[in-house]
């Protein structure tokens, strides 16, 4: 292969990878950019891309006007400790189903992966009812109970292959150099897997962060909704103000991309950690 040839093929690559950035970051910019237009400027004709001079009118408006922190930081709590809950339940379910060796376990598993095929809106209703009954009903409980139990099944999955990839041998080591169960958890299994917990945390992050369908059945009362629902409440108000809806789009993803630069280097030395100790 001579290097025209290569030097083509880099060309191309390179190419649609800026396509493919145009194509994915293209509505996230316009979003940026219609947040911080004035008002006349987001309808004009011919549509101008760049504004003539930045306003945070439309921000301040938000802030001021609407119930967007009462949103924000209803989305928070319930995502944070969904987050918290889910982990705190599937690793000891995964390292059982990691280190018992049976078709039951098996079967038991495939089945659990299953159950998280079902569409949420099946899931959804049945739920509501329950909560009716138990009388958490219209609380945030109920939203956390829901993406606790809807993110198990792969919470389970993905973190049982992680827990299979750590030799046992290193557990009956510890264990006979006066490890505890604690610490053999602490200091060994999670580290180990610390990557699989990352990447699942990463998954509930954006179920209960960006889920509408759960939190439009489940949540009736104004001081009680998340982010996607206030976010559809200015959508479907009487007066359509463009910049203000831009501008909760714009703030709702701000604390979505912090998690994910804060969480990426814990990731990565993870997976490092494992790599160079084993």
């Amino acid at each position: 292969m001579n290097k025209k040839t290569i030097s083509l093929r880099k060309f191309v690559v390179y190419l649609l990878g800026m396509i493919l950035c145009i194509y994915g970051g293209g509505p996230l910019i316009w979003l940026l950019l219609t947040a911080i237009k004035p008002s006349p400027e987001i309808f004009s004709y011919p549509p101008k891309i760049f504004p003539s001079y930045i306003t945070f009118e439309h921000i301040r408006t938000l802030l001021t006007t609407t119930k967007f922190l009462i949103f924000l930081k209803n989305s928070a709590m319930v995502t944070g400790i969904s987050i918290g809950l889910t982990l705190l339940i599937s690793f000891p379910g995964a390292y059982v189903l990691a280190r018992v060796k049976s078709k039951v376990v098996d079967l038991f598993s495939i089945i659990i992966l299953m159950s998280y095929m079902f569409p949420e809106i099946i899931v959804a209703t049945p739920l509501g009812i329950l909560y009716r009954i138990i009388g958490i009903s219209n609380t945030l409980l109920s939203l956390i109970f829901t993406y606790t139990a809807y993110c198990q099944p792969l919470a389970l999955w993905l973190l049982r292959a992680y827990l299979a990839s750590v030799p046992i041998e290193i557990e009956e080591s510890a264990l006979i150099d006066g490890a505890t169960l604690p610490k053999l958890l602490l200091k060994i299994l999670i580290p180990l897997s610390s990557p699989g917990l990352i990447a699942m945390s990463i998954f509930i992050f954006i179920t209960a962060w960006n889920d509408y369908t759960f939190a439009l059945i489940l949540i009736y009362t104004e001081s009680l909704k998340t982010l996607s629902l206030g976010l559809m409440d200015i959508y479907h108000a009487s007066v359509m103000q463009w910049g203000v809806f831009m501008s909760m789009g714009l703030l709702s993803i701000l604390p979505a991309l912090a998690y994910f630069i804060w969480i990426q280097k814990y990731l990565i030395k993870g997976l490092v950690m494992g790599a160079l100790k084993y």
